[in-house]
């Protein structure tokens, strides 16, 4: 007898909270105007800017109204997606577009100061090049009854992105393969130089993004959500598998959080002294190099040899 007593006990609790919840949504619908529970065409024409939808037991507003659409989209406190957003869970995860709260907060931080009208600025000249481009297609488009736009903006939107002119297939290739793999560093510098300090470069179908933006990259390394490690570490993987160098996500986390008391700064001190040693004795080594490679009239020294070497003679 009392545990049917507890369950309809428990059940009335919980049909009230429901209930309660659903007419605290009928109550605040009465304050806009709007249609019975059954959507027609023209409601807006009817019912102004701002109006309310029932689509079955769920309240739907729809805004029209510039200042109103400021106000929402200019809070920190609407921040949880529609249920609409769920169908895309299984595809992007809890991403940036379908996370909400403290999550989305930090990974909306991340790519701020790489939309800063500052940094945009810069790019006005692509962004009209590429607009007045689209703008000669709509035109072009005019004599047909129905355009869909969908595709030409987002293929515009495509283009603004910042870079060399891809070749479809080859990607920049046509671009990277009049140079020798020691002029790549120059190839970077000048594409650089035109396209800014972060640019798109296609390696085939592979889409890479360069930068030198320092605090872009100190938002990236920062993060503790892009580990990922890209394909090229791929090769690695057979020979020293799913390691530290490799892995990623909790595996990683667990990993460099042993490792992480061997390098505090406080054991790093007593090793400054082999550090100064070695760093001087890899200076000489470098000076006698130049002397030799002058008299041979060499032009470049390759450092590799020379660190690798130094870096080695550091661990003790």
């Amino acid at each position: 007898m009392l545990v049917e007593f507890g369950i309809i006990f428990l059940t009335l609790i919980l049909t009230h909270f429901l209930l309660r919840k659903f007419v605290r949504r009928l109550i605040l619908a009465q304050s806009f105007p709007g249609p019975p529970a059954l959507p027609f065409i023209e409601i807006v024409k009817k019912y102004g800017n701002i109006i309310r939808i029932w689509l079955g037991p769920e309240l739907n507003l729809l805004v029209s109204d510039p200042s109103f659409i400021e106000t929402i989209l200019g809070t920190n406190l609407l921040m949880d997606k529609a249920g609409e957003y769920q169908v895309l869970d299984p595809w992007l995860k809890e991403g940036l577009l379908v996370s909400s709260g403290e999550k989305w907060f930090k990974r909306r931080k991340i790519i701020t100061p790489a939309f800063h009208f500052k940094i945009l600025e810069q790019f006005l000249e692509i962004f009209d090049a590429q607009s007045s481009s689209l703008v000669r297609i709509l035109n072009d488009l005019k004599d047909k009854d129905n355009v869909v736009l969908h595709e030409y903006v987002g293929m515009c939107a495509l283009d603004i992105l910042c870079g060399p002119p891809a070749i479809f297939i080859l990607g920049n290739v046509q671009v990277a393969k009049r140079w020798q793999p020691e002029d790549l560093v120059q190839l970077l510098y000048d594409i650089s130089e035109k396209y800014g300090a972060t640019f798109r470069i296609w390696i085939g179908t592979e889409l890479n993004i360069f930068t030198s933006d320092c605090k872009f990259i100190e938002s990236v390394l920062n993060s503790n959500g892009l580990i990922t490690k890209a394909h090229e570490y791929d090769y690695l993987r057979p020979w020293i598998h799913d390691g530290l160098l490799l892995s990623s996500g909790k595996k990683w986390h667990d990993r460099r959080k042993i490792i992480t008391p061997a390098f505090h700064f406080k054991i790093l001190e007593e090793y400054v002294r082999i550090l100064n040693i070695q760093t001087n004795e890899l200076v000489l080594s470098l000076q006698r190099s130049l002397d030799r490679d002058a008299f041979e009239n060499k032009e470049n020294v390759d450092l590799v040899e020379f660190i690798a070497l130094c870096a080695l003679d550091i661990i003790c």
